[in-house]
């Protein structure tokens, strides 16, 4: 079965448009993974077609929408089938060295601030297609990812439960990459797999935060994310702070109402105050933690 171009971008480009690039696992998600492997036998075949349907059946842009933001509300609503999904690339996994690509939009002089070497973590279930024309239809710049037999990142090939002829090829949430080479004439960015594991280990002794950029089309973050601190004992200066970033819908109401002067805005269940920057639980004005905001940049 073939789609129209819509459908194509939404799959292969759209959900990279705006790229943060973790060093971390975050938050949100290792606690849905914690809730529990899916468990008993899963029809991988099943599982897989699921996620590449249109339409109002369709779950993989809610599902990644959740990984780029780290937002708890929407990985649990979906934790059953995250946790199936990902049970079903590591049984499907193909260790096969092979490339394969993906788009990106990004602005022109965007290109110059990414640098060679830099290892990161993707958030979000990945597809690519091994047909570069698929990346190509949309996507100004291209990712071309190369795997090999001893990477240790997960990903399968799920071309024969596609609904569409794509040679899609589905990799892991928060698979590890590095940047290999840029071709800015040729409008390519070469990456290589690297084991997860390894990359948050050279961002721990490196102190990094990850690489962050950001591109054309700002529908997922705009140009600032706000972030509550998740950790256990918040305004502790023994502890350091785990900073989770909140959903996009909250993210909007907190970034207008802040640029509007206000001095605090009412979510469903916390209020924002923003002189001192805290997050107000409503049930229990007590509990409080602490917020801060964050304009995405070239770093």
């Amino acid at each position: 079965m073939s789609r129209d171009n819509a459908g194509v971008f939404n799959r292969y480009v759209d959900t990279t448009s705006t790229l943060i690039w973790s060093s971390s696992r975050r938050t949100a998600y290792q606690s849905i993974r914690k809730l529990g492997e899916s468990t008993g036998n899963i029809n991988s075949s099943n599982v897989f077609h699921k996620w590449t349907i249109e339409g109002p059946n369709s779950c993989y842009r809610e599902i990644n929408r959740g990984l780029l933001n780290d937002d708890f509300r929407t990985l649990e609503k979906h934790a059953d089938y995250i946790n199936q999904l990902c049970r079903a690339i590591k049984a499907n996994v193909t260790w096969e060295s092979m490339k394969v690509y993906r788009g990106l939009q990004l602005e022109p002089n965007a290109i110059n601030q990414i640098k060679t070497d830099r290892p990161f973590l993707w958030p979000t279930f990945t597809s690519t297609s091994r047909d570069v024309s698929i990346a190509r239809r949309f996507g100004r710049y291209i990712f071309e990812i190369e795997t090999s037999p001893n990477d240790r990142t997960y990903r399968a090939d799920i071309s024969n439960d596609s609904l569409y002829s794509e040679q899609e090829v589905l990799f892991y949430p928060y698979s590890g990459f590095r940047v290999k080479s840029i071709f800015k004439d040729a409008r390519v960015i070469q990456l290589e797999c690297m084991d997860t594991i390894k990359v948050e280990a050279l961002a721990k002794q490196s102190q990094s935060s990850g690489l962050h950029f950001l591109a054309v089309d700002e529908h997922i973050f705009g140009n600032s994310q706000w972030f509550w601190n998740a950790s256990s004992s918040p305004f502790s200066k023994n502890e350091p702070p785990k900073w989770t970033s909140y959903s996009a819908a909250d993210n909007a109401k907190i970034e207008n109402a802040f640029q509007q002067r206000n001095i605090e805005v009412h979510l469903e269940r916390y209020t924002i105050r923003f002189n001192p920057k805290v997050q107000v639980n409503q049930s229990d004005p007590n509990k409080q933690r602490q917020i801060k905001r964050v304009e995405w940049h070239w770093i």
